[in-house]
């Protein structure tokens, strides 16, 4: 009869989640995970197949909670300028949270190619919150072009000197040439 684990799969991540935020990428192993959830090595392949898997997970946990509630901020905005703030704050605040992590994961395994299908599969998903904000707020006409706005929003969260009133600032001067062409 199969040993009956004790442990969570939640325990293990929300282990490696503290490890990640705390010491960063290359301080997490699957010794010291299992070490300190006080099971065996052996044990946590149970459950990950790899480092690599369980960080993934980890980070697409913390995703899958940012995108719900970044939509649900956005959507509750009142306006479209106001909602692309939100967008923008709640991947600020996700982007800043596993800044480190990123940066060693991307400078020790991360290939180009992987970069860009993340990339891609980012914008896509913030791009199908701009376009239900656009619906929202009354702005269809943008919606069509919600692809362009999620790369937008996603060059003005990698410069430094750029921040969400640059970005609202352009929202506005897009929300008001649309106004003026229904004139």
């Amino acid at each position: 009869m199969p040993k009956i684990l004790d442990i969570s799969k939640e325990k293990i991540l929300d282990t490696a989640e503290s490890v990640l935020l705390s010491e960063g990428y290359k301080a997490l192993s699957v010794r010291k995970i299992a070490s300190l959830c006080n099971m065996a090595t052996g044990t946590f392949y149970l459950y990950f197949a790899s480092k690599d898997m369980l960080v993934a997970t980890v980070v697409a946990r913390t995703w899958a909670t940012t995108l719900k509630e970044m939509s649900e901020k956005a959507l509750d905005a009142g306006n479209f300028k106001k909602g692309m703030a939100e967008i923008y704050l709640s991947v600020r605040a996700f982007s800043d949270r596993y800044r480190r992590v990123f940066s060693e994961y991307s400078g020790s395994v991360g290939s180009h190619d992987t970069l860009l299908s993340r990339h891609a599969m980012l914008r896509r998903q913030i791009s199908e919150i701009i376009s239900d904000l656009a619906d929202v707020t009354g702005q269809q006409r943008l919606a069509g072009h919600s692809d362009v706005l999620a790369e937008c929003l996603l060059a003005v969260l990698n410069q430094p000197d750029m921040d969400e009133y640059t970005l609202t600032s352009f929202m506005e001067l897009i929300v008001n040439n649309q106004q003026e062409e229904h004139i």
